[in-house]
């Protein structure tokens, strides 16, 4: 399942992505030369909010929680968030801001080893993908490429209609070549 943003959540991240904080800068640079070699993604869309980093194989998002979220209406905000993306299949993972400075490395080291787990469990559960084919496909029998049985039928019916206005040439279905209407 794909997770999809709104047009405001999309403006949003991109201006975010702009204005992004200290903490979140050190998490970013370092998440993109993790040893696992995920791939995040920075001031994700989601919906009508906006993730600080998400993982989409494993549905993970990452929150690097500075003091603001400590004030006035975003604990209340976070919690209605948070609840959304759980509906979404989504686990989030919380950090503070001060966490990312004192001990980035093993936050990442922690952010990796969940999502690894997540995408093997996600990719357990997904269906296999379509055999290839081991031979290739019998030829086709008729011209174009189509089967003989579609390609006699459109020279039957071509052989029942009216001639085009002038009376020119029409063209054989299976030769190619021109030939005289009767």
């Amino acid at each position: 399942m794909r997770l999809d943003g709104s047009l405001t959540g999309h403006s949003n991240a991109k201006r975010l992505r702009k204005e992004m904080t200290p903490p979140e800068i050190a998490l970013w640079l370092a998440l993109g030369g993790n040893e696992s070699g995920l791939r995040f993604r920075r001031q994700h869309a989601a919906g009508g909010y906006v993730l600080d980093f998400y993982y989409a194989p494993a549905r993970l998002a990452i929150e690097v929680d500075g003091d603001a979220h400590n004030h006035g209406n975003r604990p209340e905000r976070d919690a209605t968030r948070d609840a959304w993306l759980i509906t979404q299949d989504i686990r989030v993972l919380h950090y503070p801001a001060r966490e990312m400075l004192a001990n980035l490395d093993d936050v990442v080291r922690q952010i990796a080893a969940i999502a690894v787990q997540r995408r093997s469990i996600f990719e357990s559960q997904s269906p296999p993908p379509p055999p290839t084919p081991t031979t290739p496909p019998p030829p086709c029998g008729g011209g174009f490429g189509w089967p003989r049985s579609i390609t006699e039928r459109l020279t039957q019916a071509l052989a029942q209609t009216p001639p085009p206005p002038g009376g020119g040439a029409r063209r054989s279905l299976t030769e190619g070549a021109a030939t005289p209407h009767s």
